[in-house]
């Protein structure tokens, strides 16, 4: 009688075994996790996932291989045994995460938890987490489910690779190797492109990635002979010393993957081949017991790492400290332990279950998984959970929704633009104002609608996010320069000018040059046209002064309200507010002294500004702050929907505030001083 396909696949599994590949792995999970805890010199450490992915298409292809020389490969054979691999520890982390989320979790982000579930049952979480990435995208530290993307990325490489490997299986071997340098060739090659293009695809989707799988994948089917030994103690130490170098000098910053995955997947690469000449140089440390251990938990440890720093991150409504960071990480080797005694290897070689069994069970628990977080999503993170004094302090719309909850269409088509919409009392004859500016502009339009419909007026709202109202000034995110801001703001000053009846114009926007709250936004310059993109501060300043005077001047002829700049938090409040509330915590606050510091450079713009142009100017942070701290809720409501960017409820706030706008100025004074050469 022939053996049965379990034991057979447990037995070619037992076959491929090589302690310093468990070794490898331990390198790679340790970390990746120092770097999610954020400790000094591990800042490139997300590099682990690549040594992964490296080792994966080694292990993967080594055993297909195998099976298809011996004529033994069958699909189904091949998904039983990944289903038993991943499916039962991935499920288990995934109902904990979201029994233990649900405990505290506020509304929206409970939602936004379904959408990963669901997605990580389909193995599409990277693409779900690539098309999340815009301008509102919650900060990646509070989203426990992120680490998915991996697994999504190599569940989708080996949707198809086994049957590229059937049908290479007609050709002969050096054609084979061809075939799959090219496409290793091609993946890099998109890599390379899309980091400089859109760095969120090229990280996130299996284009660019593929490429690192087919890497180990090629060194499977180049077996050769075993090199000798003093060359494999070389090209060991080499591999391991290039992974570590990433680890170390590889930061936010790097643009990744592109050239710099080289770096660690070729060095995966040389320790895996070094390794098959024995356990010489860096392939005996890595085959040590303590390493081996740490690689046999790399599985589970991968899995449970990430939503136990998350879900204690929001619990605690911000960083964590060195101890909390320390409990987090224990927690988590404690899980994995668990994690891989009573789950992992149970399932991974059970003593009787057929392929078909297997694959019946796997279809039902991720077809339960995956209308979990359906319904999370349609019941809207099911609300009911909490008490209402919680549910208060939550934004019950996403932010696009909240913010143009009272904004009526305007007519792209006529203005060749985006982002505009109509505001105030629609039945008002002409229009008789407009506003220019970023997200924070339009987090405001509902205070411009309450104020503009008591004294029965309408106007236009010209939103761009990111995008501050100033002329001839390029933005510079990450060393690239950009000019559609300048382009639209033009576009919008033209409109405006088109409109006789338009009188008074407001530019609204986050003046600050860079968030200090979260630390979740990166800095970001401005500088003129023929500039050096490597400005400083104080070019940053002389640059937003020249734009807005040149925006003012394209404006001379209208009235000119500026509002300010919004107090910023160093805490998103809707869920530090409820997570205070919840666990009987005094609530975080924003101090006025902190709120000046940041906008020191702005005060300053705008005194400089009022030497040449008259503009009416209204501070938010007068009605927001007192002497010592600025609001983040009044009577249990939050002003703000995330760090810097005030609810509907907030913005409604300042409505009495806008209203002033709309009373009759006094006469201008012409201007008192010369431009100085701006």
């Amino acid at each position: 009688m022939g053996q049965d396909p379990v034991h057979r696949s447990s037995a070619r599994e037992r076959s491929f075994y090589r302690a310093d590949i468990d070794g490898l792995r331990a390198v790679a999970v340790v970390a990746v996790l120092l770097f999610h805890a954020e400790l000094p010199g591990f800042a490139g450490g997300y590099v682990g996932v690549d040594v992964f992915f490296v080792i994966s298409g080694f292990l993967i292809t080594s055993i297909i291989c195998e099976d298809l020389d011996r004529g033994r490969f069958t699909f189904a054979d091949f998904y039983a045994r990944r289903v038993r691999r991943i499916f039962p520890a991935l499920f288990a982390t995934v109902l904990v995460t979201c029994i233990v989320a649900g405990c505290f979790f506020l509304p929206p982000d409970f939602r936004s938890l379904g959408a990963s579930i669901a997605a990580t049952a389909g193995f599409a979480s990277n693409i779900l987490f690539w098309a999340q990435a815009d301008y509102f995208d919650a900060p990646a530290e509070l989203k426990p489910l992120l680490h998915t993307w991996s697994l999504s990325i190599e569940e989708q490489f080996y949707l198809g690779f086994p049957c590229l490997l059937v049908l290479l299986w007609w050709m002969d071997p050096p054609n084979r190797r061809r075939v799959l340098a090219g496409l290793t060739a091609a993946s890099f090659a998109i890599g390379v492109i899309a980091t400089h293009k859109d760095p969120q695809a090229a990280f996130y989707l299996l284009p660019p990635r593929a490429w690192e799988l087919l890497l180990g994948a090629l060194l499977a089917l180049s077996p050769g002979p075993a090199l000798p030994p003093a060359l494999a103690r070389r090209a060991g130490w080499l591999g391991l010393a290039s992974i570590l170098l990433a680890v170390a000098i590889y930061d936010a910053q790097t643009p990744f993957p592109g050239f710099a995955a080289l770096l660690p997947t070729l060095g995966a690469a040389l320790v895996i081949g070094a390794g098959t000449s024995g356990h010489v140089g860096a392939s005996k440390l890595l085959g040590s017991r303590p390493l081996v251990a740490v690689g046999r938990l790399s599985f589970s440890l991968y899995l449970w790492h990430w939503p136990v720093l998350s879900l204690l991150r929001y619990a605690l409504a911000r960083e964590l400290d060195g101890f909390e960071t320390a409990a987090a990480l224990a927690t988590s080797v404690l899980l994995a332990i668990v994690s891989w005694r009573f789950v992992e290897e149970p399932f991974r070689r059970p003593r009787t279950q057929s392929r078909a069994a297997v694959l019946r069970r796997a279809a039902a628990v991720t077809a339960g998984i995956f209308l979990t977080g359906i319904v999370l999503q349609a019941t809207g993170g099911l609300p009911q959970r909490l008490p209402d004094r919680l549910l208060a302090y939550s934004p019950l719309l996403p932010p696009e929704a909240e913010s143009r909850v009272s904004c009526a269409s305007w007519s792209a088509a006529r203005t060749n633009l985006s982002g505009i919409c109509l505001v105030g009392d629609l039945s008002a004859p002409d229009l008789s104002f407009a506003v220019i500016g970023d997200s924070h502009a339009e987090a405001l339009i509902p205070a411009f609608e309450l104020a503009a419909t008591h004294h029965r007026q309408k106007g236009l709202v010209f939103v761009k996010h990111a995008c501050r109202p100033m002329l001839g000034v390029a933005r510079v995110v990450d060393g690239k320069r950009n000019a559609s801001c300048s382009t639209f703001v033009a576009k919008a000053i033209d409109e405006i000018r088109a409109q006789a009846s338009i009188e008074e114009v407001v530019f609204a926007a986050r003046w600050t040059r860079q968030a200090l709250g979260t630390g979740y936004q990166q800095p970001v310059s401005f500088y003129t046209d023929g500039q050096s993109p490597e400005v400083s501060i104080e070019e940053n300043k002389r640059s937003l002064i020249r734009g807005l005077d040149r925006a003012f001047d394209a404006l001379s002829d209208r009235r000119i309200t500026v509002i300010g700049a919004v107090p910023e938090n160093e805490f998103l409040p809707p869920m530090a507010l409820a997570m205070a509330d919840l666990f009987r915590r005094s609530p975080p606050r924003t101090t006025a002294e902190a709120f000046h510091r940041r906008n020191a450079v702005v005060e300053d713009v705008f005194a400089q500004l009022a030497k040449w142009h008259r503009f009416q100017f209204i501070a938010p942070a007068r009605h927001l702050c007192d002497g010592a701290t600025c609001a983040a809720e009044i009577g249990g409501r939050s002003l703000y929907r995330d760090d810097d960017h005030l609810s509907a409820f907030g913005a409604e706030q300042l409505a009495n505030v806008i209203d002033d706008m709309f009373e009759e100025p006094p006469t201008p004074i012409p201007p008192v001083k010369a431009r100085d050469g701006n």
